[in-house]
């Protein structure tokens, strides 16, 4: 019971007096331990600011590395971005050509539908296709050019589908005898009137998309396509049957016209012809106007046939290299103008019969010019008339009207000399009644 009572006089605070310690002691001990290492580095403040060098590199590698990985990270987010944009944009793409594809095989098919009203519009579809996808254009061009080479559909026959009359009906009604109906023209037969509607249609199309804005067509070098201008594009129109085919001040690159029936006018004043130009077989109905037309490339006229006055004034035929102007064989019913026309190449009228006046006034040959066997019945003239080379030729030519004023070439005259009047002879004596220029003295 002492022993208890005495314990109880201890302050209770005196059992913090250990723990306390311990702090103290360890406090003590870390304070000693910095003191130690601060007089150690206070030797060797070199080697810590070498080491102080050293976290500088380290921090400036990390810094470098976490920004590499930040620019690969965003370079990886924006390759991404840009798969996904280009799959998408291939995706509309795909559907777009797919739409296209479909529009326009909708659109050709009903070009061959009954009925004319479809079948134009059949050829504004296709018009807004070209106008909407520029890699159609190609196409378009090409069905209205394929669409007028065709032959339009036969009309139906009237009395096809209707039943057979019964013979017996003669016996109790015999049929009245009246006048047969007048037999229709061949253009009637074959272009009927609707049909002419839609060609007509084709034909307009195809010239909207040729002929470049105003201020494109003052341009010498070919204008590139711009809103309803299709560019200088390549048309093919052989065999076809035109009706006031107007294609003035037009740009074209190839143009096929072999074999074409002009119906009325034919307009090609001021055209610019940037490929070759065939003409070959071509009839020309009406007035054919090549006024100031530009030809760069072959031009070829081979037994074309211009029933109406033919008109190549100020006319240029540019040729490629060892490249001719053709119009062997053609036929000029009416007049045929060739006043300052350049030709450039060769220009061959072999064969080629002027019915009417033969116009070459001021016209220039500069390389090899044959009228070999061709045929003047009307005026001939070739005032001032220029020939770079002397290889020009009129073997076998006639001229008809021997009292007209015909002029020949410098050098050359209508003469008699070999028994057959009217044969162009080079150096040879005027014949009566004939005035020719002035004999060259080099050629004599």
């Amino acid at each position: 019971m002492g022993n208890r009572k005495g314990w109880r006089r201890w302050p209770w605070w005196l059992l913090l007096l250990p723990l306390l310690a311990v702090p103290v002691v360890v406090g003590w001990l870390v304070l000693d331990e910095l003191l130690t290492k601060a007089e150690t580095a206070t030797r060797a403040v070199s080697d810590i600011e070498a080491f102080a060098e050293q976290v500088k590199a380290w921090q400036i590698a990390a810094a470098a590395a976490v920004g590499a990985g930040g620019v690969i990270t965003l370079a990886t987010v924006f390759h991404r971005q840009a798969l996904a944009a280009r799959a998408a944009a291939d995706a509309r793409y795909d559907a777009d050509e797919k739409r296209a594809q479909e529009l326009f095989v909708k659109a050709v098919e009903q070009l061959g539908h009954a009925a004319a009203a479809v079948r134009v519009g059949a050829l504004h579809a296709l018009d807004a296709l070209g106008q909407e996808h520029e890699g159609r254009r190609r196409a378009v061009m090409d069905v209205w050019c394929a669409y007028l080479r065709m032959p339009p559909p036969e009309k139906p026959d009237a009395e096809e589908g209707k039943p057979a009359r019964p013979w017996w009906t003669d016996l109790i009604r015999p049929r009245r005898k009246t006048r047969p109906p007048p037999e229709p023209t061949p253009q009637e037969a074959t272009w009927p009137a609707e049909e002419l509607q839609v060609r007509a249609t084709a034909q307009r199309l195809i010239t909207e998309h040729l002929h470049p804005p105003d201020k494109l067509n003052r341009k010498k070098k070919q204008p590139k396509p711009s809103g309803a201008f299709w560019g200088a594009m390549d048309i093919d129109l052989s065999g076809a049957h035109l009706h006031y085919f107007n294609l003035s001040n037009y740009r074209l690159g190839k143009a096929m016209f072999d074999g074409v029936t002009f119906h009325g006018g034919a307009g090609f004043d001021g055209v610019i012809f940037h490929g070759d130009a065939g003409f070959n077989g071509a009839t020309f109905h009406g007035n054919a106007g090549f006024e100031l037309a530009t030809f760069n490339g072959n031009a070829r006229f081979y037994r074309a046939t211009f029933n109406g006055n033919a008109k190549f004034q100020n006319v240029i035929f540019r040729p490629v290299l060892h490249g001719c102007v053709m119009f062997g064989g053609a036929t000029f019913t009416r007049h045929a103008e060739f006043r300052g026309a350049t030709f450039t190449g060769d220009a061959w009228f072999d064969g080629a019969t002027f019915a009417g006046h033969a116009e070459f006034i001021m016209a220039k040959f500069a390389r090899q010019t044959r009228f070999d066997m061709a045929t003047f019945a009307g005026h001939t003239r070739f005032d001032g008339a220029t020939f770079t080379t002397f290889d020009r030729t009129f073997d076998d030519a006639r001229v008809l009207e021997l009292g007209a004023d015909h002029v020949l070439p410098q050098g050359w005259t209508v003469g008699a000399d070999d028994g057959k009047p009217g044969r162009p002879l080079e150096g040879a004596a005027t014949a009566p009644n004939v005035s020719a220029a002035e004999e060259d003295p080099e050629a004599s």
